[in-house]
């Protein structure tokens, strides 16, 4: 099986402006959607789910938001 979480953590490593963007997103919440180039984010209540834009029709990686936030930590470059 695919590993998005992994394979996202490919596209967005290192890029901290990129990453910023990302956490803005998940604080402000104001769309439930955010795409980068291969990857579609949707957040729910308190869930983040990870598609692939490449891969139709495969099962969403799923974390909840604190979870996804580390991630997101884990993915800078200090």
């Amino acid at each position: 099986m695919v590993n998005l979480r992994e394979q996202l953590s490919n596209e967005i490593y290192g890029n901290n402006a990129y990453i910023e963007k990302i956490i803005n997103w998940l604080k402000n919440s104001e769309k439930t959607e955010f795409n980068t180039n291969l990857f579609d984010l949707e957040v729910s209540e308190d869930k983040v789910y990870i598609y692939s834009c490449l891969i139709g029709n495969l099962d969403p990686d799923t974390l909840t938001i604190d979870e996804f936030y580390n991630f997101l930590l884990n993915c800078r470059i200090a």
